[in-house]
């Protein structure tokens, strides 16, 4: 199990679920890969995690399954408070409302970080169907859905909620997924490496796990530069990396925040009041930073935006 490529795959995507969580809670949010091991499920041992909230959830896209988290029932009350302003003074229980809520967190912590994978690498991995239940025994848990003499990869992740936690929950993977994972992005990273033309001395293998890879070798030609034109050089070279990353594009008409009861009572024709007054600008945002506003346009029966303000460019580059 390739313990240490896992690690960096995750460590990249943590920011983004740090992000979503922290637009639930309104506070600042860090998430962080702890320790991750590989073990077989029969020696899992979730014991500091008693009592234990689980989160079961199904990947819809890229990998295949289920996946589940396991979190101190002390934090998820915390966190499921935080979200909906208030303070649980007697013993938390997973009521609709509840429930309902503390999916949408681990939703957010677990489909967020995975999906924003495909910033970096020609991937997809959904995540649905969450299900959170107070967890029985871990030893009746792991027999509900391993084998014991499994393989599975126990990662830890640590997290801190500003004034609401400081503290740590499980992700457990089969060795399957895991392998997955690696596979699958290191496999969509070349193809999205290899998507500008070259001179076809690198062919990259499609297989699932990122084997097959054949390479054509050849001594290399190197140009000589004067020690003056070293930097300018190397400038150029990292900028030119940069240009070929794909960066997600949003606009916002607007936004609002209400209350978890008064969305669960939303239906079909029902109006949402957003924060701007009608014939206001959009903004438009890369990668959740606005860089500029305009107004909404058609374009061949297609939405866009006319850009009236923008930052300049070495802002941007900042930003981003």
């Amino acid at each position: 199990m390739r313990i240490e490529e896992l690690g960096e795959i995750l460590n990249i995507s943590t920011s983004a679920g740090a992000t979503a969580v922290s637009e639930l809670v309104d506070k600042e949010v860090k998430l962080s890969i702890g320790n991750i091991e590989g073990i077989q499920a029969g020696s899992i041992v979730l014991s500091d995690y008693e009592p234990t909230i689980c989160f079961e959830f199904e990947f819809t896209e890229g990998l295949s399954d289920k996946g589940i988290a396991v979190m101190k029932l002390s934090d998820v009350a915390s966190l499921v408070g935080a979200v909906l302003q208030k303070e649980f003074t007697e013993e938390f229980e997973l009521d609709e409302v509840n429930k309902t809520t503390a999916a949408q967190i681990m939703g957010d912590l677990i489909g967020g970080s995975f999906s924003s994978l495909s910033n970096f690498a020609n991937i997809k991995v959904g995540v649905s169907a969450v299900e959170p239940f107070a967890a029985p025994e871990t030893e009746t848990l792991i027999k509900e859905y391993y084998n014991s003499d499994q393989e599975v990869c126990l990662i830890k992740y640590g997290i801190t909620v500003n004034g609401v936690i400081d503290s740590d929950f499980v992700l457990i993977l089969t060795d399957v997924q895991a392998e997955g994972l690696v596979g699958a992005f290191n496999t969509g990273l070349a193809k999205t490496e290899n998507q500008v033309p070259d001179d076809g001395s690198v062919t990259v293998g499609d297989d699932a796990y990122g084997n097959g890879t054949d390479y054509d070798i050849r001594p290399v030609e190197l140009q000589r530069y004067s020690e003056s034109e070293t930097d300018n050089v190397e400038q150029s070279s990292n900028l030119n990396m940069l240009m070929n990353v794909p960066l997600q594009i949003t606009v916002e008409i607007g936004r609002t925040k209400k209350q978890i009861k008064d969305i669960l009572e939303l239906t079909t024709g029902s109006i949402v009041e957003l924060s701007k007054p009608a014939g206001s600008h959009v903004d438009v945002f890369v990668n959740g930073q606005q860089i500029a506003s305009g107004e909404v346009v058609v374009v061949d029966d297609y939405y866009g935006v006319r850009i009236s303000e923008i930052i300049n460019t070495g802002e941007i580059m900042k930003i981003l």
